[in-house]
């Protein structure tokens, strides 16, 4: 089961996805969810689960983390992976979550207070730099 909550965050929302199971299977179905989240629940903050992802995920080099951060992108989302990625400590995958962490769109993190504190400090800067 999938239960989705937009939460006030210092005056925020931010949509928690707490996903049983694989939830974007493709770019299809993340797609779908950025937009049901952006239209139904009015946010385009995203904290959800890493259970929410397929295998392929955890691998970059499938393309697929790509994809779906160029999904987030064209849809104006912001999201926050949550949970330990120890088990995908791999090089690519390591490479890759630096680089989302240094980056305005995909971070991964350990819980969901640490989710809140950086999807709001990525639309702080979004203001500084004037792409709000």
């Amino acid at each position: 089961m999938t239960m989705i909550d937009v939460k006030p965050v210092e005056g925020l929302d931010i949509a928690v996805v707490n996903a049983d199971d694989v939830l974007l299977k493709d770019e299809d179905t993340a797609s779908q969810l950025f937009l049901s989240i952006k239209t139904q629940g009015g946010t385009n903050l995203i904290a959800i689960n890493q259970e929410a992802f397929p295998t392929k995920f955890w691998d970059p080099t499938t393309g697929f983390p790509g994809r779906v951060l160029d999904r987030l992108i064209q849809n104006g989302m912001k999201m926050a992976v949550v949970g330990d990625f120890n088990a995908y400590a791999n090089g690519p995958f390591l490479d890759f979550m630096a680089e989302a962490n240094n980056g305005f769109h995909l971070f991964f993190v350990a819980d969901e207070d640490t989710a809140a504190t950086r999807l709001r400090n990525a639309v702080e800067d979004d203001k500084k730099l004037n792409r709000a």
